[in-house]
């Protein structure tokens, strides 16, 4: 199952990031980039960069014992990317399902994030971040054909002028 997430500014699309969840391992990272993370069955969790050197190696729940919620990557999003092109214009590639966010959407005075996760299924009240009064989550997309279940939330402070939570 992939998921892709699609930046548009009305006259432009792009193609600016991925998730795949094989069933057994989920990766995830921005297009273009040279590194991507892993979510492997066993827990094992890594960055790791085009040539298979790995870095950051962390030991998790596996993959099938996901409990809650476990956050697997927060993207900043920066609406000048669209204008260029940058990483690369949408071509129509599959996608099981798409994160689709219009940058004009989004505030000057915001710091837009997008938030990818794995869910526990079943477990609608584990994503956090929608229940945080900090946080204003704007787009949600909840993929229940996987398990653990994959969450995509984009949002943005509440406040004008916060950047970070509590």
């Amino acid at each position: 199952m992939r998921v892709r997430i699609l930046l548009t500014d009305g006259q432009t699309t792009v193609d600016y990031a991925w998730l795949e969840h094989t069933g057994a391992d989920v990766y995830c990272g921005l297009v273009g980039w040279v590194k991507k993370f892993s979510y492997h069955e066993s827990g094992q969790a890594h960055w790791s960069d085009a040539s298979g050197e790995k870095d950051t190696i962390t030991k998790r729940a596996p993959l099938k014992e996901v409990s809650g919620s476990v956050g697997i990557v927060t993207m900043g999003v920066m609406p000048d990317l669209v204008k260029i092109g940058y990483p690369r214009v949408y071509t129509g590639k599959k996608a099981d399902a798409s994160l689709f966010l219009d940058v004009r959407a989004i505030p000057d005075d915001r710091y837009t994030s997008i938030l990818l996760g794995l869910i526990e299924p079943g477990r609608f009240d584990a994503i956090p971040i929608l229940f945080e009064p900090w946080f204003q989550a704007k787009q949600v997309v909840l993929v229940t054909s996987v398990e653990p279940w994959v969450s995509a939330v984009v949002g943005w402070p509440a406040e004008e002028g916060i950047l970070e939570g509590p």
